[in-house]
């Protein structure tokens, strides 16, 4: 199987990279390489390469920014995908997408399912839902979408990078008890997307590492788990408040968390906790960490 990456220097397609499995073969393309919003690029690129897969790793996903920067959101998120989706369905070759549980507006208190209807609340969400739409119109059942929550990494803009940079820095941290979703590992997605394409999974799917905390929680556990590795050179205050304490042009709902039992049973795997995706994570920086010391 022959694949293609979209986003490679994002921290989902490094991480479909560092997990790609030896039987398979793969062309990795970043922004810069192959803009997925140029339609001649895109159809050459799958002319090119004769893949038989494409993953896309490349998306818009300042949820912040979208509110001020529609057009952008748009513009990569639905449109871009519609691109890319119409190309593949010319090159007869198979799309994994990937969404957002910002789809959901969180007033749920289970875990959302792939039978829940969306309702996003900010343009974000509304952009990927959309993005969502396309692809499965397009493609039926050639394409695969699926939906993550939470995603970190060692590398990037992420709610544990983030907050281990003003942890170093020593200030207080005030982090929402209201918010609740499942973080989830790049590395565990980047598992995950491999098996969607060698079981030719369809439809709607979702994954996410398991268990269910607060942004609070969540925090505490990189504060204790950072460390225990030596990556904070002290314990950390953190200080509850609630997300109406923060402005925002972008209302988020205030829980998220993906059902993830259809997906593990189709594809035959258990997903991660989500204190072992954070070990992945935070080793990850360890060792970087090392290397610019030595």
């Amino acid at each position: 199987m022959k694949v293609l990456i979209t986003g490679a220097n994002g921290q989902l397609g490094s991480a479909l990279q560092a997990r790609a499995p030896f039987d398979c073969e793969y062309v990795a393309k970043t922004r810069t390489q192959l803009d997925i919003t140029d339609a001649a690029a895109v159809d050459a690129i799958l002319e090119t390469e004769r893949v038989q897969v494409v993953m896309n790793a490349a998306a818009y996903t300042d949820v912040e920014a979208a509110e001020r920067s529609t057009t952008a959101a748009f513009a990569i998120n639905r449109d871009a995908v519609s691109t890319l989706a119409n190309a593949c369905a010319s090159h007869d070759v198979r799309l994994v997408h990937v969404s957002t549980d910002f789809v959901f507006d969180g007033t749920k208190r289970v875990p959302y399912d792939i039978v829940d209807d969306p309702r996003p609340l900010n343009i974000y969400g509304t952009s990927k839902l959309q993005g969502e739409q396309a692809v499965l119109t397009v493609l039926g059942t050639n394409a695969c979408v699926i939906r993550t929550s939470w995603l970190h990494s060692a590398q990037g803009a992420n709610f544990v990078t983030k907050m281990l940079a003003r942890m170093k820095a020593g200030e207080p941290l005030r982090v929402v008890t209201d918010e609740f979703g499942s973080p989830t590992s790049a590395y565990s997605l980047a598992e995950a997307l491999w098996m969607v394409a060698k079981r030719t999974l369809h439809g709607i799917h979702h994954w996410s590492d398991e268990g269910v905390v607060s942004r609070f929680e969540f925090a505490e556990a990189i504060a204790a788990q950072a460390l225990a590795l030596g990556l904070l050179p002290a314990q950390v205050i953190l200080q509850p408040a609630v997300a109406a304490d923060f402005a925002s042009a972008a209302r988020r709902p205030s829980y998220s968390a993906l059902d993830t039992r259809r997906t593990q049973s189709a594809l035959g795997m258990r997903a991660r906790s989500w204190k072992e995706g954070l070990d992945l994570t935070l080793r990850d920086l360890y060792r970087a960490q090392e290397v610019r010391s030595a």
